[in-house]
């Protein structure tokens, strides 16, 4: 079993560093820019918690923030560690070596085996795509899959690793996809106050002082309600206003 997985690594390695042979140090630069963008998940973490702080994008933020974080416990802290996996290039007498210094000879440490690059940007792009509209967001899911190809051109990742990244990834935003949910439907007062509190929201003074809306009220319903109409002019149906006028003309004369 493990040379069947061991020759499907090599046979995609070998295929991913014919692209050297056409890019040459061009596809080097573009691999490299493709995998610093998902460095030790920085970015990823950045843009959750600014969606986070909005009311509006808060459950975007949280499933991204949650799912990266559970990617990162199970990659880097239990799985990685448990299987023990050596990176491709440590074996110097091997094809994987040589590819990797014509990638650069870019050095990564710890193990190889999941991909902890591959399992964020999963995690980031699974995340959008569940919460929001699947129709437009669709494309985020080739994220993953040209940080996982970057990952394999560099050497630093056999194409098993990068797969299990892939499906790290994705169970572990389905898992917080489904507890972000949980707190969304749930009545318990401190995750009510979580998805409700709105840093930016601008504070209406009239709404937030009902005291002095009560009191400004009722001053005008006395003020309406004292206004003396003889009854003389209630019949004939004139306007007090007017004939208040008139009294103070005569009052001149």
């Amino acid at each position: 079993m493990s040379d069947f997985i061991f020759k499907i690594d090599h046979q995609v390695a070998e295929l991913f560093h014919k692209i050297y042979s056409i890019g040459g140090e061009f596809a080097n630069f573009c691999m490299k820019g493709i995998s610093y963008i998902a460095e030790a998940g920085i970015l990823f973490l950045l843009v959750g918690l600014g969606l986070a702080l909005f009311k509006r994008t808060r459950k975007i933020g949280g499933t991204i923030l949650l799912a990266v974080a559970l990617g990162f416990v199970f990659t880097n802290i239990i799985l990685k560690n448990a299987i023990g996996r050596a990176r491709p290039f440590e074996n110097v007498s091997s094809d994987f070596y040589k590819w990797w210094l014509d990638a650069g000879a870019n050095f990564e440490s710890g193990h190889s085996f999941p991909s902890g690059h591959t399992t964020a940007t999963t995690a980031f792009a699974v995340a959008i795509f569940l919460t929001t509209n699947k129709k437009y967001s669709w494309p985020i899911l080739l994220l993953p899959i040209a940080m996982a190809s970057s990952r394999i051109y560099l050497m630093v990742h056999y194409f098993t690793d990068c797969l299990g990244g892939l499906v790290v990834g994705a169970v572990v935003t389905i898992i917080s996809y489904l507890i972000v949910k949980f707190i969304y439907a749930s009545k318990f007062k401190f995750f009510v106050w979580l998805r409700e509190f709105d840093l930016f929201r601008p504070k209406d003074t009239k709404a937030s002082n009902p005291v002095a809306n009560t009191q400004s009220n009722n001053t005008t319903e006395k003020v309406e309600e004292f206004i003396y109409v003889p009854q003389s002019q209630e019949t004939s149906g004139e306007n007090p206003t007017s004939n208040a006028g008139n009294l103070d003309d005569k009052n001149n004369e």
